[in-house]
């Protein structure tokens, strides 16, 4: 009679530890499928207001809520800062600023983006995505991606008067950028 209740006992434990193996993997996969939306991430200091001067973009580094680090270019416009993502639209290269023109530039394919983050060439199907971006006692802080399309992003788009005509593209299921209305 002892020999059945130690293995009984030795199974509950057994029982007991896998599934907390099991919910721990559970919590992990919960965590990959359903991330917060970047949106959410807290907001990081970016600098002082003095330091983004007009027409002129400038490269930070986002790191959120400590996740993976990301590159954000800060301009200010006539009618106040902006801030894009670093990676193209097309396949997320990261651009880069050219003063000259006042454009990003993707080295991949290039896409080229306006001041305003509006694709004006290449084969980006769709604008810069936008950061949230707060200015406040003259300091300047950051936030996670407003994904493209959505009623932020456009709302933010049409403050910038950056919006245009979206049109079909050729291949189905994909969208263009046309500033022609």
């Amino acid at each position: 009679m002892p020999e059945t209740r130690r293995r009984s006992f030795i199974k509950g434990m057994m029982g007991m530890v896998g599934s907390l193996i099991a919910l721990g993997y559970a919590f992990v996969a919960e965590r990959f499928m359903l991330p917060p939306p970047e949106s959410a991430a807290t907001l990081q200091k970016a600098g002082k207001s003095s330091d983004y001067p007009t027409n002129t973009a400038k490269l930070v580094v986002y790191t959120g809520d400590g996740g993976f680090p990301d590159g954000v270019y800060i301009v200010r416009l006539a009618k106040g800062l902006a801030a894009y993502d670093e990676h193209c639209a097309h396949l997320q290269c990261p651009v880069q600023w050219s003063q000259p023109t006042l454009t990003f530039n993707c080295p991949c394919h290039g896409s080229v983006y306006n001041v305003y983050g509006k694709n004006v060439g290449g084969p980006a199907p769709h604008p810069l995505n936008y950061h949230r971006i707060v200015e406040h006692s003259g300091q300047v802080y950051i936030g996670g991606i407003v994904p493209w399309g959505t009623p932020e992003w456009t709302k933010m788009a049409q403050s910038f008067g950056a919006i245009g005509k979206f049109v079909p593209g050729r291949i189905p299921g994909t969208i263009r950028w046309s500033s022609k209305v």
